[in-house]
């Protein structure tokens, strides 16, 4: 909607001046991707599509059909009936250029087990034949009415949320160190004892051992009981937790005695996690203990006990099930010691 425009928003070089641009930046993602999020597939098929005949005349029609064509087989069914429609808007404004590798694609199409993809085939090179239909049903998408601006979710969002919305580096930067990352506008104040909470670091321990999360564990029963180290031969904690936020499974702690394991599995604003519990070393493990700290941006149920103790070798784990509330840039905390 935005970059399509509205009845009565930009002037017309404005407008063409964003479609240009918007153009622009589908084409440079689509080429320079090997594979694209899909939905960023789907937005750029549908700019290259429609304002392609904006891009500069360095960028040929049959460059276009490229950048659309090299994703077609990875794309999901929509993605692929986006792309199609978007082919045959291109062959429509470079009728000469892209007759030949258009048709063929389409030709292609019209083999397909998707039985949704076979019929768009067939019509599309049914209408490719009629030159006139296919410019009056090809047309350029025309502006928005005014009303739906006035309904669009995205807009009515940021009225209503401009309130707590951060503006400005300092305002981001102080609503990443509030409770649940919310800008709070009239200072710093926040609930308990009235300090600003930290962004917690992964990589650095702070001087709580309860505070430290995966940082935190105890040597073996045999040991002294004091705080032991994480292990410097691997990657820091956190790399680690920085790979998680990317892997369904992984390691996000790591020492000479105790490691632990993570997988996570989301559903919606669900999540499961399985923290598995090892005891890597030749002695035992014991005096474990976990908290995990109550938030106001996520409800946690666990569904085991934490292991108390391992004997060398020996694994355990823990079930933890959490739903999130809102969102969120402060990140919850599971404490170990």
């Amino acid at each position: 909607q935005v970059v399509t425009g509205f009845e009565d928003g930009l002037a017309e070089s404005e407008k063409h001046g964003l479609q240009r641009h918007a153009a622009s930046k589908a084409y440079q993602n689509l080429t320079s991707q090997r594979a694209p999020h899909d939905t960023l597939l789907r937005l750029g098929a549908y700019l290259i599509g429609e304002f392609g005949h904006l891009l500069p005349q360095s960028v040929t029609p049959r460059a276009k059909f490229e950048a659309l064509h090299r994703h077609f087989a990875r794309g999901s069914q929509q993605t692929k009936a986006i792309l199609l429609l978007a082919s045959v808007k291109l062959l429509n404004g470079n009728a000469e250029a892209l007759k030949g590798e258009v048709g063929n694609f389409l030709r292609e199409i019209q083999d397909s087990a998707d039985v949704d993809l076979q019929q768009r085939a067939v019509e599309l090179l049914q209408l490719c034949r009629d030159e006139d239909r296919l410019d009056e049903v090809l047309s350029p998408m025309p502006s928005y009415a005014e009303s739906v601006q006035r309904n669009n979710p995205l807009v009515q969002r940021l009225k209503f949320s401009s309130r707590n919305r951060a503006h400005t580096r300092a305002q981001l930067e102080e609503a990443a160190r509030s409770e649940g990352g919310m800008y709070k506008p009239g200072g710093k104040k926040v609930e308990g004892d009235g300090q600003a909470l930290d962004i917690p670091d992964p990589g650095q321990p702070t001087a709580s051992t309860a505070s430290r999360g995966p940082q935190a564990a105890s040597e073996s029963e045999s040991s002294d009981s004091e705080d032991e180290a994480p292990s410097t031969s691997g990657p820091s904690p956190k790399d680690l937790w920085l790979q998680l936020c990317l892997a369904p499974v992984g390691r996000f702690y790591s020492s000479a005695s105790l490691v632990l394991e993570m997988k996570q599995e989301y559903n919606a604003a669900t999540g499961r996690l399985t923290i598995l519990f090892k005891n890597v070393s030749k002695g035992a493990v014991g005096n474990i203990r976990v908290m995990i700290p109550e938030v106001p941006f996520m409800k946690v149920q666990t569904f085991s006990e934490v292991p108390s103790s391992l004997k060398p070798g020996e694994q355990a784990q823990h079930l933890v099930q959490v739903q999130c509330l809102r969102p969120f840039l402060q990140p919850a905390r599971y404490a170990v010691e």
